[in-house]
């Protein structure tokens, strides 16, 4: 089960993500910082509506939940190539990669240190869900995702019209 909000992460060099991956796994203390860019969604709709599929494909990205779980990124076309989300069941829990990833991210995009150098997983959750609030008010372009939840229901409404349509065109 997806727990949201969901994280997309870009560590910018994804083999050079996987192998801190790997020393981290091995020796938990040898790693404390995951640099890269961190997008907060509110929820696996919005951020399936915001992931191009080409990045997907050119694996680009990594997603988890807010647990950590993580998720399962694909692309389908059915009639239109969109981004999928999921957790399968052999899907990892990697909270403590999440909590460095949150970590390092909100003190390079200035949160004061004292609110998160002791933070757990959760904590940083509820940061990145505020920071991402907090984006509104300064003109945020909607990057972020919940200003654009709206957009993305009536978009998949209208692809599911257009999937109506198409049948019915075919019969």
């Amino acid at each position: 089960m997806i727990v949201e909000p969901i994280f997309i992460y870009d560590p910018g060099n994804m083999e050079a993500f996987l192998e801190q991956k790997r020393l981290l796994a091995s020796n938990p203390a040898s790693i404390t910082r995951l640099g890269g860019d961190v997008t907060t969604f509110n929820s696996k709709e919005v951020a399936e509506g915001f992931v191009e599929w080409v990045d997907v494909e050119d694996d680009d990205f990594v997603a988890y939940d807010s647990t950590g779980l993580l998720l399962d990124m694909s692309v389908v076309s059915d009639p239109y190539t969109r981004v999928v989300i999921s957790a399968r069941p052999d899907s990892p829990r990697e909270p403590e990669v999440l909590r460095i990833i949150l970590h390092t991210y909100l003190i390079a995009t200035n949160t004061p240190p004292d609110e998160v150098e002791e933070a757990t997983l959760p904590e940083l959750v509820d940061l990145m869900q505020l920071r991402a609030y907090e984006n509104l008010d300064h003109g945020c372009a909607g990057c972020c995702g919940w200003p654009c939840e709206a957009v993305i229901r009536l978009i998949n409404v209208l692809r599911s019209l257009l999937d109506i349509s198409s049948t019915t065109a075919n019969d």
